[in-house]
């Protein structure tokens, strides 16, 4: 005989109570004196205080290492921008405009300082024998950094193949000071451009200079924003280097 409709509930309800009636007591929740509760509560305070786990008090350890302070050279205070214009280098100034700093129409190339205060250059008075020059933004202390023979005098190579000058494949000022470094290169009279990936180093206000690396030994610099590293670049390799050229890596 099938149960009723009304017969199913009703047995389910006393298997519900049969069951409930079997389960063991619920435990009471623990009760803390005073004494533990603010115990409890000063533990808590002090894991929250030292950047740990409310739950389980522990510091976890700091992620990624060490935190390192930047060193950063300061900004300029004013906001200035070097550019050659008609072969004649001028300096803008924001708030006052821009002024000629050069006017025979050799330079080339111009790189303001890190901090504003001197302009390098390329001047070419005479065809494939550019010079390095430098200038302070106020217009004074016009002076050769590095000559055309000097430059010359970097070369490595048979004579046969030595080409019509040397030229500058990229300048850098190591930032935070007047020191300029630059890397060379051939110049031709017919087309083509190549590095020699060398690096040299003028110090525009003492004139006291270096060669720290000769052709295919270095590569064309591009410093750390603290002066203190050089990424030397070439067609198949990146290297660092210290600035005073220590260290290759």
């Amino acid at each position: 005989m099938r149960p009723s409709a009304r017969f199913i509930p009703a047995l389910a309800a006393l298997l519900l109570a049969a069951l409930a009636c079997s389960l063991p007591p619920a435990s009471p929740a623990p009760t803390l004196s005073p004494e533990d509760a603010a115990a409890s509560v000063a533990a808590t305070l002090t894991a929250i205080a030292s950047g740990g786990s409310p739950e389980t008090g522990i510091t976890p350890p700091a992620e990624g290492g060490p935190t390192l302070t930047p060193t950063l050279p300061p900004p300029p205070p004013v906001l200035r921008v070097a550019y050659i214009k008609n072969n004649n280098l001028f300096l803008w100034t924001d708030g006052i405009g821009s002024v000629a700093l050069t006017f025979d129409g050799t330079a080339q190339g111009a790189l303001l300082s890190s901090d504003g205060q001197v302009v390098a250059f390329l001047r070419e008075s005479v065809a494939f024998h550019p010079e390095i020059w430098a200038i302070n933004t106020d217009g004074s202390n016009e002076r050769l950094l590095v000559s055309a023979a000097e430059l010359s005098a970097t070369y490595v190579g048979s004579a046969a193949e030595a080409p019509a000058g040397i030229g500058i494949y990229r300048m850098a000022w190591r930032p935070g000071s007047h020191s300029l470094y630059y890397s060379t290169r051939p110049l031709y009279e017919g087309p083509g451009y190549m590095g020699y990936y060398d690096l040299h180093s003028v110090d525009a206000d003492a004139f006291v200079k270096a060669t720290l690396f000769t052709r295919d030994t270095g590569g064309v610099p591009f410093f750390s924003p603290n002066g203190m590293q050089i990424a030397l670049s070439t067609p198949t390799s990146i290297s660092l280097v210290n600035f005073d050229g220590s260290n290759l890596r």
